[in-house]
């Protein structure tokens, strides 16, 4: 009996335990490897766009100096004996609408949707 247990199969077995594990260490240093590529890759990503949000900082402002800007004109105008300018159009695009009352049926939609 105990020279069956040490027969070929049991070489056969061994040998293919550790072709197993020899190919689960290389996948698992393939996607350690491939992790690290993301990571270093994703780090640059945030710094772009890290520096690119610095740089349009400024474009957040400028709807608010718009307004400003609005304020002035108008009071100017009203100063000097004239009128308010008119109502300027709501929105970005094709889509742009004047303000004032809106249909029955777009009431519900929200900005983005209009």
């Amino acid at each position: 009996m105990f020279v069956v247990a040490l027969s070929g199969w049991w070489t056969v077995g061994w040998l293919a335990f550790a072709a197993v594990v020899v190919v689960v260490a290389v996948l698992v240093l393939l996607i350690t490897s491939v992790a690290r590529k993301i990571d270093s890759e994703a780090r640059e990503i945030v710094a772009g766009l890290d520096g690119v949000s610095g740089k349009t900082r400024a474009l957040r402002d400028v709807g608010l100096t718009h307004v400003a800007v609005r304020r002035i004109t108008n009071g100017l105008r009203r100063a000097r004996g004239g009128g308010a300018a008119p109502a300027p159009n709501v929105g970005i695009g094709p889509g742009m609408r004047t303000p004032g009352p809106r249909p029955a049926q777009a009431q519900h939609w929200t900005r983005r949707e209009n």
